[in-house]
């Protein structure tokens, strides 16, 4: 049984110029899940995000609009106690469902929103014991023609573009951006009093709770390069799906197998 399991999902969109008129992160999020979230800030001033954050079955879902992106996010939930392990997104199925019914919607939510780019992006990750076994693991997924030798040094970063024409829009150029990694993951976990009342006293107060863990990754970052034009919904669509069936492509090249993609 393979170890890689999904960690996060992002479409992302930019207005053709930062000045576009976008809806607020609340107005984004009811239009793309038919509900309140769990939780809002709204954007202190114009130059910072609006965001939105809540549930959809076993996935964490936020959207961010910034004036010159926006952001939907598809995650693990966070544990409501401390974990001895990285989140990861258990429901490939669910979490490949929900990008692809989100990349068919998503313009529509942005109702008058103009458009000039698109982005997905996908990041999978296999946790491991040591550097040698995360190195081991991250070669594995390699392409032959991409292979390096390792063994147990550090931090390994490998990153490739393969820009190519789009196979739906004729001199529209895609960026197809492939990173291969091993990371570290660092969970803190701190003691919050009951009701948020102050802490009791103490000779000292428990210090946090650190934990470390190796994984190897793999992103595939997939976007258009900026053109001249606003994107119709359909095209904002069809790109958005492009993008996501690249990233089933690009798995399959690199022999990641996760049910759903």
């Amino acid at each position: 049984m393979s170890n890689w399991k999904a960690i996060q999902g992002r479409l992302s969109v930019f207005p053709a110029t930062a000045s576009a008129a976008l809806p607020s992160a609340l107005t984004l999020y009811q239009n793309l899940w038919g509900g309140d979230p769990e939780g809002f800030q709204g954007a202190p001033n114009p130059l910072l995000p609006s965001m939105a954050h809540g549930k959809r079955g076993t996935l964490g879902v936020n959207c961010i609009v910034l004036p010159g992106r926006v952001d939907v996010n598809l995650g693990p939930i966070s544990p409501d106690t401390p974990s001895n392990s990285v989140p990861l997104i258990e429901d490939a199925e669910q979490f490949v469902s929900e990008l692809r019914r989100l990349a068919t919607v998503l313009s529509t939510a942005l109702v008058k929103s103009t458009i000039s780019r698109i982005a997905t992006y996908v990041k999978f990750v296999s946790l491991e014991e040591t550097n040698a076994a995360a190195n081991k693991a991250v070669l594995k997924i390699t392409p032959q023609r991409f292979q390096v030798g390792l063994e147990d040094e550090q931090e390994f970063v490998l990153q490739i573009n393969q820009p190519r024409s789009s196979e739906r829009f004729e001199g529209l150029q895609l960026n197809l951006i492939t990173k291969w990694t091993v990371e570290r993951y660092q969970i803190l976990s701190f003691v919050v009093p009951m009701g948020g009342g102050p802490m009791p006293a103490q000779p000292q107060a428990p210090a946090p709770q650190s934990s470390e863990f190796i994984a190897a990754s793999v992103a595939m970052d997939f976007n258009n390069v900026p053109v001249d034009k606003v994107l119709s919904h359909d095209e904002q669509s069809s790109l958005l799906l492009e993008g996501l069936t690249q990233t089933s492509q690009t798995m399959r090249e690199c022999g990641l197998d996760i049910k759903g993609f």
